[in-house]
């Protein structure tokens, strides 16, 4: 079953359904000092639904019992 992300209309229509204007507004309650930083995490960049599916079939291949 292939992932489909919520559209900007479905964003906006949750947001409106429990009061908020955006998705920061979510954090609002956490104190800036213990929220993340863009980048912090240093992630590498995601892969396709295509590659994800690649690699966890090829360690499904090694896992060997």
């Amino acid at each position: 079953m292939p992932y489909i992300p919520h559209t900007k209309d479905d964003i906006k229509a949750m947001l409106q359904k429990i009061g908020k204007g955006s998705v920061e507004d979510l954090f609002n309650s956490i104190p800036a000092k213990y929220r993340l930083k863009k980048g912090a995490l240093n992630l590498k960049e995601g892969l396709s639904e295509y590659e994800a599916r690649q690699k966890v079939e090829k360690l499904a291949a090694d896992n060997v019992t």
